[in-house]
């Protein structure tokens, strides 16, 4: 063998060896996300150059094989207070085919604790924003929260929801890049938690207590807001426990929903979302009656245009026995 060639047989080996020792991860893609910083409730407009995958929770519907709940794909948030959450609304066409969910710190979650009963974590679900996951299918069930919405290619106004200085992380499926902006305008939001307990009523550890609200909140409602008023209930499921609930915006003030009196051609409309998630007990709990620990959510939505604009009320009412807690949520934010 020549020199020249001994030469060239040692590069090509070389290079054989480099390509066989290189990192294979340099061939995947990179996670996509946007980081959205600000004081909250704000705003700001973002351009997506490309489509991308957002699933609109933090914590999972699912648990994990030891029964925890699972983080994996959703969105995370620093600071922001008791009001954390976003939204990414199109420019062009229907303001609610965007994506997006809030959370509220001062929602209850299980175990249920009023009742000696074992139960499992019930995980927290933010409620999601965005048409495809506020309807109601045929069969009765929502959109599962797991399921990614594709955004695509073009202008987004990004609403930063929260109090104080917030930060919010989207995780943006196949988009292969970080994309940060700072919320600076300011958004009109308002969102609102009331819990009520039986009036001179003390709940007594192992007593299941019946419980019963009624919530009024005004609004103010602009053609572009999007509203809604939503039951949270925390308890345990048995045979014959019952719930019983309404839940409207209305101009009228009264205290209950006045679903029984003609409406006005432009509050007809309204979307209803549901959604319920839960525990089983422990294998072995050893329980004489089938129990399950849940977490339901009710809520009566309507999007910007569906309420006359003007002054109007966020209701909430139900009564419930087997409970540990009823909360209403009232939310509003001009899209």
């Amino acid at each position: 063998m020549t020199r020249r060639t001994w030469r060239a047989a040692a590069c090509t080996a070389a290079l054989l060896v480099c390509a066989s020792i290189a990192p294979t991860s340099a061939a995947k893609p990179t996670p996509g996300a946007l980081v959205l910083s600000g004081r909250g409730g704000s705003y700001v407009d973002i351009t997506l150059t490309r489509s991308a995958t957002v699933v609109p929770m933090h914590l999972a519907a699912a648990l994990d094989e030891d029964g925890h709940p699972r983080y994996d794909d959703g969105w995370s948030w620093t600071g922001c207070g008791a009001k954390r959450g976003f939204y990414l609304r199109p420019l062009t066409g229907d303001p609610l085919s965007g994506v997006g969910a809030v959370d509220f710190a001062e929602l209850r979650y299980g175990p249920a604790s009023d009742l000696p009963l074992p139960g499992g974590p019930i995980p927290r679900e933010p409620i999601p924003f965005g048409r495809r996951h506020l309807n109601v299918a045929a069969n009765g069930q929502s959109v599962p929260d797991d399921t990614g919405t594709v955004l695509r290619p073009g202008r987004y106004r990004a609403f930063l929801l929260g109090e104080g200085t917030c930060q919010v992380r989207v995780p943006l499926g196949g988009y292969g890049r970080t994309l940060r902006a700072t919320a600076s305008r300011p958004a009109s939001f308002h969102g609102q938690v009331s819990t009520l307990r039986p009036a001179g009523l003390e709940p007594a550890p192992g007593v299941p207590m019946p419980r019963a609200m009624v919530v009024t909140v005004p609004l103010t409602i602009r053609p572009a807001t999007f509203a809604f008023a939503l039951l949270h209930r925390v308890g345990y499921q048995v045979s014959g426990s019952t719930l019983s609930y309404s839940t409207c915006v209305e101009t009228d003030p009264s205290q209950l929903c006045q679903r029984a009196t003609p409406l006005t051609p432009n509050n007809s409309q309204r979307g209803e979302y549901r959604n319920r998630s839960s525990a089983q007990p422990p294998p072995g709990a050893g329980l004489p009656v089938s129990v399950t620990a849940d977490a339901t959510h009710a809520a009566t939505w309507y999007a910007p245009s569906w309420l006359p604009a003007g002054s109007a009320t966020a209701k909430v009412s139900a009564v419930s026995d087997q409970t540990t807690a009823l909360q209403a949520v009232t939310f509003a934010l001009d899209l």
